[in-house]
């Protein structure tokens, strides 16, 4: 089974998704570092270089590598579920999981690590929060058609016992 993680960046996907795999006995597969494998190039170069379109391609074809029969938590990229037919293949070939962050909590994560991610290279604090709000208000409707929304300010072992727990139930 693949279990898909979405959400804002700094929702902690990669992190948590980590711990999930592990608690299943799944693989873990961070796809911004399956796409730097491939291309042999950071994520951030790949946006400068190339742009925003170039990497979200990247995104969508390494979707179409995935298999219904994979074991795997699969981290992905916080715009991949709102491009092209992308939610629709995670939808359709997994169980699909929002973690919704409030986004006071998101700013200050990304407040610490911002010159790390493309998309917030250079940006203030209030623009960083300008940036979180209206993305997220963008993002929210393909992110809230994930099969199951989980809700956390803090903590993610709830998450992970819980969530382990109900995904047994089907495999």
């Amino acid at each position: 089974m693949l279990i898909y993680l979405v959400g804002f960046m700094g929702s902690g996907k990669s992190y948590l998704g980590q711990r999930l795999a592990q608690k299943l006995g799944y693989h873990f597969i961070d796809t911004d570092e399956m796409i730097e494998q491939i291309t042999e190039k950071s994520v951030k170069e790949l946006f400068k270089v190339y742009g925003e379109a170039y990497f979200r391609k990247c995104e969508y074809d390494l979707l179409q590598t995935f298999s219904k029969n994979q074991d795997a938590v699969v981290s992905t990229g916080g715009g991949m579920p709102c491009k092209s037919f992308n939610l629709d293949i995670l939808l359709e070939t997994g169980m699909v999981i929002y973690l919704d962050v409030k986004e006071d909590i998101l700013v200050e994560r990304l407040s610490k690590n911002n010159d790390e991610r493309p998309l917030l290279n250079n940006i203030s604090r209030k623009g960083l929060e300008n940036y979180v709000a209206k993305t997220i208000e963008e993002r929210k409707p393909f992110y809230e058609k994930a099969h199951l929304h989980y809700h956390f300010s803090q903590g993610d072992e709830p998450f992970v016992e819980e969530v382990a727990a109900y995904i047994k139930q089907f495999v």
